[in-house]
Formats: C-alpha cells, structure tokens, sequence
C-alpha cells in the first residue's frame, strides 16, 4: 500500500474523559482503498477514536486529517467526505425503511425524487424490499443494521466508519455484512472498521491496528501480527505412533528446534526455517517413517489479541444560507411524518380540537351559559388559543427522543447545517398549529359560531399559532436540558394544563373563586384568550392583543438563546 494518497492521518491523538485518558497518543496511517480495522477490548478507545476522527468530538491533544482535512478545524469539510455506522443502527424506528432512507437522501441534497428511485436500489440490493413500507418497529436486529448500512451509501462517501457493525449479528447476517462492506471498497471507498470479533478483522481487513488503554499496541498486516508474536508450528501425524520417537530425534536434529508429543502419534515443532522442512521429509523418508499428515499451523488472531492486550467533490467549511434552509425544510418534512405515526402528537393536533370544542359545547354549554349558542363565543376562542398551545408541548418530547436515539448520531456526523435538526421541527409546529387552528374554526363553524369579521378572524388564528410557537422554544429547551423524553412531557404538562384552564379559555373567569382570579389575571395565557375572543366577537385590537404580542416576542427573545446554546453543545 505504500505510495497510496492516506484517507487518515493521526499523529498524537488523545482524548480525555476526567482522570480517563480514553485515547492515549494514537498515531494512524491509513491508505485510500482498504480496509483498515482497529481490534481492541471493551473499553480499549476505539468508539473513542471514531467519536474524535468523525467531528463528534473534538481531540484534547495531537492532530487528525481526513484527506488532508483537520477534523478539529474543517469539520463542515471532514464531514462531506465521511459516513459514519454507529454501534446501534442509528435509524428511526417510527418512520418506514423507504421513508428512512428518503429522508438522509433529502438531507443530502438529493431531490425528494432521486431519494426515493436512491432508496429503493438500496432496499434492493440489501434484500429489503419486500419491507420497504415496514415501520422499524417490526424489523429483527439484522435487518435494522442492513438497513443502517444502506443509509451510509444513500451518497456512498470516499470515507465510511463502521464501528463494530456485526455485534449481536446472527452468522448468516455476519456473512452478508462482509460482501456489502467489500463491495463498498470495491466501488471505491475506504473502510475503517472497529470491531471485538478477531475473525472478522483477519477476513476483511487489510492492515489492523491493534487497541488497548487508549494506544496503538502493535499495526500491521494479519499475517505480520501473528508472526510477530511467534513462528509458524509444524504438525506431524504419524502413520505409526511407534516412530514418533525416532522421528522427534530427527526433527530436533534437523530443524534444531525442541519438539513435543501432545498425541501418541503426533510431533509438533516450531518452525523458523520452512526451507529446512524438505530437508526433514527427506530425512523421514530415509530413516523410513512414514507421515499420515503434514500440516503448517501460523499463530491465530487470538493468540495476537492475547498476546497484546492482556470521485472529487467541491468542499466547504461552512454551511450556507441555502443548506440551512433545505436541511430545516427536510427535518419539517421528518417531523410531520413522524406525526402521522405518534398517536399523542396526531391526537393533539387532530382529535383534540374537534372533542373539546363539542365536548365543551353540549356537555357544558347549558350548564354555564344557559345554551349551547351563548356559550360558543366563550368556548370556540378558548379552544382556539388553548389547542395551538398545548400542542406546542409536542416539540420538547421529539426533540428529546432523537437525542435518544441512535438517529442523532447520525445526523451529528452528516454534512448538514447543525441547526437544522433544531430549527426544522421548530417550522413544522407551524403546520401543526395551523391544522389545529383550521380544524377549531370549522367546527365552531358547524356549530354555528360566526365572526364579525374576517381580518378579525385571521389575526385571531395568526395571534394563537404565533403565541403556541414561541412557547415551543420553552418546551425545545426542556428537550434539551432533560435526561429523558417522559421528563420532558411530564414537565410541559404541569406548566401547560394550569396556564390554560385557569385562562378564561373555558369558563368565563369570574365564575372562579377569587383565589384563583388572581392567578388568572397574571397567567399570559389569559391575554391570549382574551385578545382572541375579542378579535373574533368585536372584529377590534386592543390592549390584550399588543400584550399578548409583545410577551411571546420576549419569551423568543430569552428563550431562543438559551436554547440554541444548550442544543449546539450537544449537537
């Protein structure tokens, strides 16, 4: 491989966990066009080095170039040029294989067109075809890896991680690994692998680099690491085990090696000379000892881990205007499809406006107003402002799960706009509460309720959809601050659930005992409400409505911050 232009190039790398040295002063040369592995233990650094090497996290000392490209300083470049597989199949589990597959395309900068004629090739070639419309939940472990390493060839890249791949594999899906990652050399790229398992390493790889306690313990070829730790053993297999003694003789003699009889009929040698060995079959045969077999054992895998551990693209090291765009518009488009198969966010978006505008209507309408008709210019503004709103906790719970799973790890080592992740289901709550704004104003409308003016009614839907959105970058920011998605949801329903029925958004507020009437005229919520009731039944803007304005702008202003540090420290 000598003269090759090198994919890797690592001098002194080290990384530090606390007291932790995870990666101790690694230095690697790794050629284009083979497949490189790094073999280790638990715990030995490699998903470290990995992490460091793909931008995920950023080297404590030494340096590392992809291509001539320093991983610490041209990220956005490092990154065009990589895929990464993670050690969990880094997809999601809610969307399809085909929509899966789309999506990273999309990211990508493929057309929604040419994504999906990319996807379904992939499917093919990796016999998922017939899944193709399978959510992932009803995929087996195999068959979710396959579909992981298809997302890394959606845009095959000149550079592709594979850490650990096959873990937990059954043999037969092990198998089919190995063809797809020798077809991707094949075609053009190189591999690094980490991997626990030495049979995979001395089947596939061209160099291994061997790990342990965060350095590079010995590199070389398989056949230079199994001779560095001993020679070749010759095993002899007698046709009589009366002659073995004779024949240990010889072989000593000969070969100048010590000899041993782990069988009656069986002598073993080291051999440092194999040109020696016709001399000693000549000598066998003279001394007229006849062999069963013959047979030349090198040092295994094994014994060496024992041993040793105890196509030209135009780059950029920025994301553009235009990137930050596509990438936040197709992360829109993952959030509303995820939607469609999350029964709590359909339900809030969907169900919820319908059951609580007829819920309220006829089963409370009488009771409060004296008839349904009274009550509906109460009611139908509250419902209005209260459904965008409560659904604006649906952001926080998505963006806390991605963070979850494997599918952020993904999205953190593409060449996409870090933000967009953030800011693209951040857009797609816009279309969320505009569906549940639409669908309250039709059934007020079955219902009979009527506004006085259109303007009126427009600037009451823009007023709830606005003051839902900027309360998003609360529930984004508890996404990502909190260790977990059912904190998150836990957390938005106890601030949510108090703001919005101690509002006046169901009931008109001097029916409260006054206790609560003072909580009411400080909770925000309420100037919504009331803003929007007076803008559909009086067609006018008053002062609720410039209050109601002006404090979901600030809550933009403080909250958006906050979030965008926390979310980039982790993106």
């Amino acid at each position: 491989m000598e003269g090759r232009a090198l994919a890797i190039e690592a001098h002194g790398l080290v990384k530090v966990f606390g007291d932790n040295r995870a990666v101790d002063g690694v230095d690697l040369s790794i050629p284009t066009g083979c497949i490189y592995a790094l073999l280790g233990p638990n715990g030995a650094g490699k998903t470290t080095i990995i992490n460091v090497l793909t931008t995920l996290l950023k080297p404590d000392g030494g340096s590392a170039r992809i291509f001539g490209h320093d991983v610490a300083n041209e990220t956005q470049v490092v990154r065009q040029l990589i895929s990464v597989t993670g050690q969990s199949a880094a997809v999601d589990e809610r969307l399809s294989a085909t929509e899966n597959l789309t999506i990273f395309g999309m990211l990508l900068g493929l057309s929604k067109s040419q994504a999906s004629r990319r996807a379904a090739e992939l499917l093919v070639e990796f016999g998922l075809e017939d899944a193709a419309k399978r959510t992932l939940e009803k995929f087996s472990g195999g068959m979710r890896r396959r579909l992981d390493l298809a997302a890394s060839l959606i845009i095959q890249a000149p550079l592709i991680f594979l850490d650990e791949p096959t873990t937990g594999l059954d043999p037969r899906t092990r198998i089919q690994m190995w063809e797809s990652i020798r077809r991707m050399v094949a075609s053009g790229s190189t591999i690094l692998l980490t991997t626990q398992y030495l049979d995979e390493a001395d089947e596939l790889a061209d160099r291994i680099a061997v790990i342990d306690h965060g350095r590079v313990v010995a590199e070389g070829t398989s056949r230079e690491l199994k001779a560095a730790v001993g020679k070749a053993t010759l095993n002899l297999s007698l046709a009589d085990e009366k002659e073995a003694s004779e024949a240990a003789r010889i072989v000593e003699d000969v070969l100048r090696v010590k000899t041993s009889r782990p069988e009656a009929n069986l002598v073993t040698a080291p051999m440092a000379d194999p040109d020696s060995v016709t001399d000693l079959l000549i000598a066998l045969r003279n001394a007229k000892i006849h062999l069963a077999t013959v047979s030349v054992e090198e040092p295994t895998l094994d014994e060496v881990f024992m041993a040793l551990t105890g196509a030209e693209r135009k780059l950029k090291n920025r994301v553009t205007i235009q990137t930050t765009v596509s990438n936040s518009l197709t992360m829109a488009y993952r959030t509303l499809l995820l939607i469609r198969r999350t029964p709590q966010q359909l339900f809030d978006v969907t169900i919820q406006p319908i059951l609580f505008t007829l819920m309220f209507s006829f089963l409370f309408g009488g009771a409060i107003s004296g008839s349904v008709t009274g009550y509906l210019p109460i009611i139908i503004p509250g419902i209005l402002a209260q459904t965008a709103i409560t659904a604006s906790m649906g952001t926080g719970v998505q963006l806390r799960e991605d963070m979850d799973k494997g599918v952020f790890y993904r999205f953190k080592s593409m060449p996409i706009a870090r933000l967009a992740t953030l800011t693209g289901p951040l857009l797609a709550d816009i279309v969320r509460y505009s569906i549940a704004t639409g669908l309250t104003f039709l059934m007020g409308f079955l219902l009979g309720f009527r506004w006085v003016s259109a303007e009126g009614a427009l600037l009451a839907g823009f007023l709830s959809i606005f003051a839902a959105w900027c309360l998003s970058w609360v529930f984004a920011l508890l996404g990502v601050v909190m260790k977990s998605a059912q904190a998150v949801q836990g957390i938005s329903a106890a601030i949510i659930f108090p703001l919005s029925f101690l509002s006046g958004a169901f009931v008109p507020t001097k029916t409260l005992p006054s206790w609560l009437q003072d909580f009411v005229n400080i909770n925000p919520l309420t100037y919504v409400v009331s803003a929007v009731r007076q803008l559909f039944t009086e067609g006018t803007v008053g002062t609720d409505f410039w209050l109601s304005l002006i404090g979901s702008t600030v809550l933009v202003l403080v909250f958006a911050p906050l979030t965008l540090r926390a979310y980039m420290r982790k993106a």
